[in-house]
């Protein structure tokens, strides 16, 4: 599976996914996480995020990285969470 670059407001990671739509939704997953079963870490972890996502497999800062939409991905992590409880992976 291909690595990808991930950032997007002050968020920033590296992760193995099989393509870039999966690479942003673990994006969306790591920073909407809930430790102690709060929803303010919801709330906050949106501020993190811009109005989009950045996903490239050569680097941060690409000028060439594809960008999706940090709603898209937020409204797609949410139906994933109503199906099984997480996103896999």
């Amino acid at each position: 599976m291909p690595k990808y670059y991930v950032q997007s407001g002050s968020f920033r990671g590296i992760v193995v996914r099989e393509d870039a739509q999966a690479a942003a939704l673990w994006a969306v997953e790591s920073v909407m996480r809930e430790p102690n079963g709060g929803s303010e870490q919801l709330t906050e972890g949106l501020f993190l995020l811009a109005d989009a996502i950045g996903v490239s497999q050569r680097g941060f800062d690409r000028k060439d990285r594809k960008k999706i939409r940090t709603s898209q991905a937020v409204l797609q992590w949410m139906h994933g969470r109503d199906r099984s409880g997480y996103v896999a992976g």
